[in-house]
């Protein structure tokens, strides 16, 4: 989740020109709001009949920074569009608790939900570094989602590797290594295709090959036993790797 919050953040102000101090008001304002969202969500785990402990503090000072920066942001910089960018996180966020609270929130959907509204911070980064809020900021966006949507099917399919088929029997659906290949081509094909209409740099399909790689491999070399937090280190790798060949993709064109 940190890497997903954080990634579309760095790609997004390096791509609109780098740091400022917009930037680091817009970053404290982010990490605040993320901080504040964690008792949320475990009060919809308790179905809203329980408050965690100490968590109604961590939420008022949480919310509490992040309002006072974001007043100090719009206040002294006018960066108004912050404000719609902000309703839509808010609301996405308050579908994501229904589904928590529904005990739905590791489906597809729900997470593909989480992803895209934690990539919002890439089109506001890049607003903060800016001033303008051009195509280029959703462009930022719609990669980001795209590469970590890989992540969804790919762990998916390797839970489903170390449980085995009675796994896959519960899930009633098909195999996630099909899916996991399906996504992949779709969102390869769909990137090249905005190459060819020049809606996204030529290069930008070379940040995900590294990912496509890992999943090829994946695919190929099923079962053995899942190290969690072995796994969890490689996908941060990547998405570091996927961090860079964006920022120095979009550092070689005008954007």
């Amino acid at each position: 989740a940190w890497a997903m919050l954080l990634v579309p953040f760095v790609i997004g102000f390096a791509a609109g020109g780098g740091w400022g101090t917009p930037v680091f008001l817009l970053l404290g304002i982010i990490l605040s709001f993320f901080v504040a969202r964690y008792p949320l969500v475990l009060w919809a785990r308790s179905r809203f009949q329980r408050f965690p402990d100490h968590g109604l503090r961590t939420l008022i000072a949480s919310a509490t920074h992040g309002t006072m920066l974001g007043g100090l942001l719009l206040g002294r910089y006018e960066l108004w569009l912050m404000v719609p960018l902000g309703a839509i996180a808010a609301a996405l966020l308050a579908v994501h608790l229904l589904l928590v609270r529904l005990r739905m929130e590791r489906t597809e959907a729900s997470e593909f939900l989480g992803i895209g509204t934690l990539a919002l911070t890439a089109p506001a980064a890049f607003y903060a570094s800016t001033g303008v809020l051009s195509p280029t900021a959703f462009v930022l966006w719609l990669l980001a989602v795209a590469y970590f949507g890989s992540s969804i099917f790919y762990v998916r399919m390797r839970r489903t590797d170390q449980e085995g088929a009675d796994c896959l029997r519960r899930q009633q659906g098909p195999d996630p290594a099909r899916s996991l290949v399906l996504y992949q081509a779709v969102a390869l094909g769909g990137i090249a295709l905005r190459s060819v209409a020049e809606l996204v740099p030529p290069l930008a399909i070379a940040a995900f090959l590294p990912m496509t790689a890992m999943v090829v491999a994946g695919v190929f070399r099923r079962g053995g036993v899942v190290d969690v937090k072995r796994l969890g280190f490689i996908l941060v790798g990547h998405s570091v790797l996927f961090t860079l060949l964006i920022v120095a993709i979009f550092g070689t064109v005008r954007v």
